[in-house]
Formats: C-alpha cells, sequence, structure tokens
C-alpha cells in the first residue's frame, strides 16, 4: 500500500499573506482573536484560504480555537506553545486587574472558563498559568467553602497604595553595554524581517532579545537620544498588560513600538 504523500508547503501569492498577516495583527491590536471567515472574506478569498492554511501549516500562526472556524494569532519570536501561555498570562492580568479591583473583589477560578472571548487552548491554560503565578508570589489563592479564588499581588498592593514591583525575575549577571546592544538589534533583525516592517512592538522586542528589563530600557533610551531609534506611541488603549508593563517611557510618555536605524 503506497503512502500517502504530504501535500507540498507551496507558498501561495505574497499579498495574500500580507493581507492575512495585517488582518491578524489588526485584531490582535483590538485583544480580539479573528476566526478563518474573518479573515479570508472579501474578494481574493481563495488566495487568502491557501495563505492561512500555508501559515498555519508553516507555523507562522497558530489557531488557539476549535477546529471549525477557529481563533486565530500570529507566531512571533517563539513556539505556539509559548504563545499560548503568554496570552494566558496576560487574560489572567486582564480579568484580575478589571475584576479584582472593583471593591477589592477576588475573582472565582471556576468563573474563568465562563469569561466570554477566551479562545479554548488559552483557556485550558489558565489554572496551569494561575499556579505558576501563585508559585512566585505574584497571586494568592485561597478556599471560601468549596469554591476557589485568587487575587493578583498588583491588585492587592494598589488596593493599599502600594507600587508593584516589576515582575521580571533574573538572577543573571549584567550584560555589558555591547552585549545588550548585540541582543537587541539581532532580535530587532529577526522580528523586521518576519513582520515585513521597520516598527516592531517593544514588548515582542524585550521578549526575543531576553535582556533583562531596566538594561532593555536604557538601552533604549540612549539610542532615541542619539537618534539611532525612533519610538512610536502605537495604541495606548489596546495594550495588553504585558505591553504596558515593557513599555519605553520618555519624559512621562508611554512608546509601544521602536524602529531602530541600521540594526
Amino acid at each position: 500500500m503506497k503512502k500517502r504523500k504530504t501535500k507540498p508547503l507551496v507558498s501561495p501569492e505574497t499579498r495574500a499573506v500580507e493581507e492575512i498577516l495585517v488582518r491578524l495583527r489588526r485584531c490582535d491590536a483590538r485583544g480580539v482573536y479573528p476566526g478563518k471567515g474573518e479573515l479570508i472574506k472579501g474578494k481574493g478569498e481563495a488566495s487568502r484560504a491557501a495563505a492561512l492554511e500555508y501559515l498555519a501549516r508553516s507555523g507562522k500562526v497558530v489557531n488557539l480555537g476549535t477546529p471549525g472556524d477557529g481563533a486565530f494569532a500570529e507566531v512571533v519570536g517563539g513556539s505556539a506553545e509559548s504563545l499560548i501561555e503568554r496570552k494566558a498570562l496576560d487574560t489572567l492580568y486582564k480579568i484580575g486587574s478589571t475584576v479584582g479591583s472593583q471593591r477589592f473583589t477576588p475573582v472565582s477560578v471556576a468563573a474563568l472558563e465562563e469569561f466570554p472571548g477566551i479562545p479554548q487552548r488559552v483557556k485550558k491554560q489558565l489554572k496551569n498559568v494561575l499556579s505558576k503565578l501563585r508559585d512566585r508570589n505574584e497571586a494568592v489563592t485561597f478556599k471560601v467553602g468549596n469554591a476557589n479564588y485568587f487575587l493578583l499581588r498588583e491588585t492587592v498592593l494598589k488596593h493599599f497604595g502600594v507600587a508593584a514591583p516589576s515582575r521580571e525575575i533574573s538572577a543573571a549577571p549584567e550584560p555589558s553595554v555591547a552585549g545588550v546592544a548585540a541582543k537587541i538589534q539581532s532580535a530587532y533583525n529577526r522580528l523586521a524581517a518576519e513582520r515585513k516592517s521597520q516598527e516592531v512592538r517593544i514588548a515582542d522586542l524585550a521578549r526575543e532579545c531576553g535582556v533583562p528589563l531596566p538594561e532593555f530600557h536604557a538601552w533604549l533610551e540612549e539610542a532615541c537620544r542619539t537618534y539611532k531609534a525612533v519610538p512610536y506611541v502605537g495604541e495606548p488603549t489596546l495594550a495588553t498588560p504585558e505591553e504596558r508593563r515593557t513599555a519605553l517611557i520618555l519624559k512621562g510618555e508611554a512608546f509601544y513600538q521602536i524602529r531602530i536605524q541600521g540594526a
């Protein structure tokens, strides 16, 4: 019996691929996960459907939802698994900081399953990520009767008027200035090539380069001061908790995107 041949990964026309990625990024900026129907609709639907299949099979996008229409997201600077965990983390902070901050109300762990707009694969990771936050003392969990609840450390500290410390955990030695520059520029080049855009999200760059946040921000500030980099505000009202945490602050203003000259 002959083995069934796997369809080769033939790249569809570049324009269709770019249209899919642009639609994905617009949805990501709004914090929503588009289905296949939304991504391919309009004139040229067949080309975009082929482009979406190509991107999914090559690991550049991932379906976070169920096999039907799906809930798609772009995979940037890591694996699909790390993206899912990051989305689960952002979701927990979004829920914990909105629900939990209302009259200092704890959040029901069971109710996490009922929040709308959370893709299935992200939803399955919420309890696992919550356990990691608890182990890192970034969340507290407790029981009331038979029900489990949680509160974020940031919410607790904010309630008592105390500034929350950075979520960065790093025991590594401080890298040299040259080492920091090389890591940031290398990561920037990779992201700019992947996205085919010179404007890169600072949160993606921070995660991709692996430089501790204080050194990362110090290098970006100096690069902006010496005109080696240009910061962009982006969409602050749509920023995720990770984007707010990693934003570059210059003269009291938060910037969420960056262009590095000649990197």
